[in-house]
Parts: C-alpha cells; sequence; structure tokens
C-alpha cells in the first residue's frame, strides 16, 4: 500500500521588491514588487507595515498572463542626467526591446516613472518623470499589461496589517505600493494560496 499526501496550497510567501529582491520596501522606495508565479486561484494577502506614529500605504493587488519577469538580467547600465534622458551604450534599448509604457525602476527614478519614447538608434530614451540624479545607474524595464484585482489600504498607528481574500486565475500577480508614509515605515507583503 502507497502512503498518499494530500495538501491544499504552498507556504506563504513575501513579495520581493526592488532589483535585490528585498522581502520590505519604505517610503524611500514607493514602487510595485517584483512578479511571482502562483499557483492557485485563491490567494490571500496580507500587508503589514511597521514604523512609528501614524501610518499609512496604499496597495494595489494586481494580476497578469504574460512572463513579466524584465528587461536585461541583472539591470541594464544606463546613465542620468537629472532630466527625462537616458542613454546607454550602443543600441542596447532596440536590442533588449524597451518600449514605451514599460515601467522603469532603479536608483534615481522616482515612483511610476514609464518609458515615454524610445529613441530609433536605440541608445537613449525619454522617461515619463525626471531623473531625481545625475549619475550611472542600473535600470529595470518592466511591461505594464497589469489588472487590477483589489486594493488594501493602511491607516493606523503602527504596527499596521490589513488583508483580503482574492480569487483570480491570472498566473503572475505582484504587489503594486502606490503611497506609504509615517516616520521609518516600512511594508510587507505576505502572498498564501
Amino acid at each position: 500500500m502507497e502512503s498518499v499526501k494530500i495538501s491544499a496550497g504552498e507556504k506563504p510567501r513575501y513579495l520581493p521588491f526592488g532589483p535585490q529582491n528585498t522581502q520590505t520596501t519604505s517610503t524611500a522606495i514607493v514602487q510595485p514588487s517584483t512578479p511571482i508565479y502562483k499557483e492557485n486561484v485563491w490567494s490571500s494577502v496580507q500587508a503589514i507595515q511597521t514604523g512609528t506614529g501614524t501610518q499609512s500605504a496604499t496597495i494595489q493587488l494586481q494580476g497578469s498572463n504574460e512572463d513579466l519577469s524584465g528587461i536585461g538580467t541583472g539591470g541594464v547600465s544606463c546613465t542620468l542626467n537629472g532630466t527625462t534622458t537616458v542613454t546607454t551604450a550602443g543600441q542596447l534599448f532596440n536590442s533588449l526591446g524597451v518600449l514605451a509604457g514599460m515601467l522603469v525602476l532603479g536608483t534615481g527614478i522616482s515612483a511610476n516613472t514609464t518609458v515615454a519614447s524610445v529613441a530609433a538608434s536605440g541608445n537613449s530614451l525619454t522617461l515619463s518623470q525626471t531623473a531625481t540624479l545625475t549619475q550611472s545607474s542600473t535600470l529595470w524595464f518592466y511591461n505594464t499589461n497589469w489588472v487590477q484585482i483589489a486594493t488594501i489600504t493602511l491607516n493606523a498607528t503602527s504596527p499596521a496589517t490589513d488583508g483580503v481574500n482574492v480569487q483570480s486565475s491570472w498566473r503572475y500577480f505582484r504587489a503594486n505600493v502606490t503611497a506609504i508614509t509615517g516616520t521609518g515605515a516600512s511594508l510587507q507583503i505576505l502572498l498564501g494560496n
């Protein structure tokens, strides 16, 4: 006789943020999490905010069926000049398939910045918002074909937590942090299937 193990769901996972895929984002980095593959239609999502005093955060839970791992393994080496223009060596933007509308992440890039246009030469592009630095920076480019599933809003004295159960058949899942405030505020998003 064989043993059969029956289980439901998988171990809850923290959604990773930023190029280093850390488990936490903060007021310094308002951004979407790195997309993760979701195997179950049903999911529970918990947002946990810490800091001191009154805290608030808005998190959009989003799904997509595209493989949205981003463009440029390890990021793309670029030069920021404190304007909306970004340059790179050669025709790298064209060869990597960077397109208008893609989300841009990296040091010196404001939250929710996208690619406004790519030069025909492929060695420069225009951002939707001005870069905050003048320096070399590694940038990541992501498709923005996301569907809104739910929103979690936190507004309390630290620590604050809330969650939602979602039924969604989208293959990929992310949390788009659109606002986070409070002294020393940081945010973690936990996905359970």
